[in-house]
């Protein structure tokens, strides 16, 4: 494959794409030859390199059979304990390198596949993109899987040690990306679930993310701005959030 000689070689604006990493998007990615023949390379073409776009149409044609398909704990039910995914985890967990504008492409694709499943409720609301929402989910489940790892043993799994938390400076590096502001922090932050989903959303939300208070402390008034334009419930979240920190005085 010439693309992918090219990305591991020749540096890119934000550096390599270890070969490791490719590995591991691949052997999750792989699965989509079943669907049609080369579809796992064009694939990951696209989300090694941002090359190919147009295979996100050819996706969209398969999306009812790509949920099956791409199915992993995320995508087969709610576990307490989580759900892990050969290749995947490992790769939003602890990659070699950090690459937000592939890990972006991959939570387009994955979000694809996770379009119309009602269960579990992704975190925020339609006001976030499905890639963003998509991305906290399968956060959210290999985290809490590998916190479990002795109930649930899975050849592969780093030790907890050495895959720290998802930031928020992350996510927002992300979004960046292509230009869009930080407002699906935010909603993903306080859009309250029902009391179904309150497990998922204290173990997928950015509220847990160790660095969200300083994401608030760093610009209050933009913060403030941006919560006016969530759901009321939302605003009255994260306006009650702002003010127990003193930042407002209060909703």
């Amino acid at each position: 494959m010439d693309w992918l000689t090219k990305v591991l070689e020749g540096k890119s604006a934000r550096g390599l794409v270890p070969a490791a990493d490719v590995a591991r998007i691949r052997q999750d990615i792989d699965r989509l030859d079943g669907l049609q023949p080369g579809l796992a390379s064009e694939t990951l073409r696209y989300i090694v390199s941002g090359e190919n776009d147009s295979v996100l149409l050819t996706l969209q044609q398969h999306k009812l059979k790509l949920l099956h398909t791409l199915r992993s704990g995320q995508f087969g039910g709610w576990s307490s304990a989580g759900g892990w995914c050969a290749g995947r985890s490992s790769y939003i967990l602890v990659p070699e390198a950090w690459r937000p504008a592939v890990l972006r492409r991959y939570a387009q694709v994955l979000a694809i596949g996770r379009a119309g499943q009602p269960w579990p409720k992704l975190p925020g609301t339609e006001r976030s993109p499905a890639w963003f929402r998509t991305l906290l989910h399968e956060y959210g489940e290999s985290w809490e899987a590998l916190k479990h790892k002795n109930q649930t043993p899975i050849q592969g799994k780093p030790d907890i040690a050495e895959a720290p938390p998802f930031t928020v400076a992350k996510l927002a590096d992300m979004l960046a990306e292509e230009g869009e502001d930080r407002l699906p922090i935010l909603d993903a932050a306080f859009e309250q679930p029902d009391s179904r989903g309150a497990s998922y959303f204290r173990r997928a939300g950015p509220q847990e993310m160790p660095d969200f208070e300083a994401f608030l402390r760093a610009d209050p008034a933009a913060r403030a701005a941006d919560i006016a334009r969530l759901s009321p419930l939302a605003r009255a979240t994260g306006l009650w959030a702002l003010a127990r920190l003193g930042l407002v005085d209060g909703p």
